[in-house]
């Protein structure tokens, strides 16, 4: 910053004031070079789409900036999860399947897609809080009793899982449903694909396929032509996901009679519990224009929830039962993902970070049937609900052509990608002097090439990565149990902004196009 030295009394002011017009005249001079541009640019499109011209022009409204061709809004995503486990002396597998519909704009053209994604998982860990296997829990829960302070309870779990997928692309998501209904509409068909696990296309597919062959047959039984019997949409997926993982899972839950007399009694439980994972998978391509690309990403969640449930129980004082009940998570999820091109070459990278918030509460309100405390009742109203609000933040850097040299130069001394498959860190020591500057260089690279784009959604049901012990329902004696999880999230698009660090003096533009 120039320092300009003034003397004592009107000559000093002087400077200073002209000093004050030569910085005014440069930062007036500045913004109109700046604006010059797009306001000459936009008023020239205007008058040539007002005379009927053929007016090329970006669909980036502002001029100058990038398109943000690297990413898609997501307006509504539901998510569904069925698994089943069993335990014995401390070793648990678990099979389950998970069923993804998509909905997604493109920001730059407007066009609307959808997609739906059928994953099989299973997995093999170790688990403990079955009071049989831990004493001192045992041990606790008998002085809580005796002290009529209600009940103590802990989960843990960690454990490997693989999951094996597929991605049925759609143009709109009428079809997208109707796929979705015919293989996992029914609760029959999710429990065999829940049941089955890592194997669950292969049985679905199975399935659709003997389905097809029986209508057929049907068809030539009863005069029909079988050639018009239409075969099921997707059996041919867009692309073939396989996921490798770990995760560990820990919850601890009180819940007991807060009550001082014999008329009103509050209940209350609180339920604190930390769920951490660490996933990369790899999707192939199969089908379309992009087959043979492939997408690998590295995910990490760390699910720290802190619920708390608490009301009043007043069926002793009133002829009806009334309880409240309030409850409270936050998630976050980490993920970086690499996009490689069909020769195997890097595209771009990007970086995601989600945090969801979430709160819940219900009421419940009930007439007896008879006696005051019989738990028939004539009526019911029940209101409950767990929603929140979901942030998610993309860094994306492009790799590819040669305007992107200092770009790839930066990833490829932080990553290597063997084979064109994955996208493996680099080991340095801690410390390691190397390690510092390829951190500061890729840095440098994403703060002056990067793109970002910022979302928000409207969530409901479970918080992010909650599967698992902490949330499931079954039966647990002695060494012994089986447990089931049955979770359904859905996602909301609220708004959308991007921002080019190529063109920091435009700012956030909202994502007009999804909507």
């Amino acid at each position: 910053m120039m320092r300009v030295r003034g003397v004592q009394g009107e000559r000093g002011a002087s400077t200073y004031e002209y000093v004050a017009l030569i910085a005014v005249v440069a930062a007036v001079s500045g913004a109109f070079a700046v604006l010059a541009g797009p306001i000459i640019e936009s008023v020239r499109f205007s008058i040539c789409r007002a005379f009927g011209g053929d007016c090329p022009s970006s669909t980036n409204p502002h001029i100058g900036q990038r398109d943000p061709n690297f990413t898609k809004c997501t307006i509504f995503d539901q998510n569904r999860t069925l698994g089943f486990n069993a335990s014995y002396r401390g070793i648990r597998g678990e099979n389950s399947g998970k069923d993804q519909l998509i909905e997604q704009v493109d920001p730059v053209t407007g066009k609307k897609t959808a997609a739906v994604i059928l994953t099989g998982k299973s997995g093999l860990g170790v688990e403990s809080g079955d009071r049989d296997d831990v004493p001192i829990l045992d041990d606790i829960n008998k002085r809580l009793k005796r002290r009529q302070r209600g009940k103590f309870d802990v989960s843990v779990f960690a454990g490997i899982n693989g999951e094996l997928g597929s991605r049925y692309d759609f143009d709109d998501v009428e079809q997208a449903e109707r796929f979705l209904n015919g293989r996992r509409g029914a609760d029959w068909k999710r429990v065999v694909s829940g049941l089955s696990g890592t194997t669950g296309n292969a049985v679905e597919n199975g399935l659709a396929t003997l389905n097809k062959y029986v209508r057929k047959g049907w068809a030539w039984l009863t005069g029909g032509d079988p050639a018009k019997v239409a075969d099921e949409q997707g059996l041919a997926p867009n692309a073939i996901i396989i996921r490798l993982g770990g995760e560990a899972k820990g919850s601890a839950k009180w819940s007991g009679t807060l009550g001082a007399d014999n008329k009103v009694q509050g209940k209350a439980s609180g339920e604190a519990g930390l769920n951490g994972a660490l996933s990369g998978d790899l999707t192939v391509f199969t089908e379309g224009p992009n087959r043979g690309m492939r997408i690998y990403t590295n995910k990490g969640t760390l699910d720290d929830n802190l619920k708390v449930d608490g009301g009043l129980d007043l069926s002793n004082i009133l002829p009806a039962a009334a309880k409240v009940q309030l409850q409270g998570a936050k998630g976050r999820t980490v993920t970086y993902t690499v996009v490689f091109d069909k020769e195997g070459n890097p595209l771009r990278v990007q970086f995601q970070l989600d945090t969801e918030v979430k709160g819940g509460g219900g009421v419940k309100v009930g007439v007896p049937q008879g006696k005051q405390n019989d738990p028939a009742k004539t009526g019911e109203v029940k209101g409950d609900g767990n929603v929140g609000r979901r942030y998610s933040h993309i860094y994306n850097l492009e790799l590819s052509g040669p305007e992107n040299k200092e770009n790839l130069d930066a990833f490829e001394g932080l990553f290597a990608t063997p084979g064109g498959l994955v996208a493996v860190p680099r080991s340095f020591s801690y410390g390691d002097p190397k390690y510092i500057e390829q951190l500061v260089k890729f840095r440098t690279a994403m703060d002056k090439n990067g793109q970002e784009v910022k979302f928000e959604y409207d969530t409901f049901g479970a918080t992010l990565g909650s599967e698992g012990a902490s949330g499931e329902k079954g039966i647990k004696k002695k060494g012994f149990g089986i447990g089931w999880t049955d979770e359904t999230t859905r996602a909301r698009y609220r708004s959308g902004h991007y921002f080019d660090r190529r063109h920091p003096d435009l700012g956030w533009v909202p994502l007009a196009n999804c909507r």
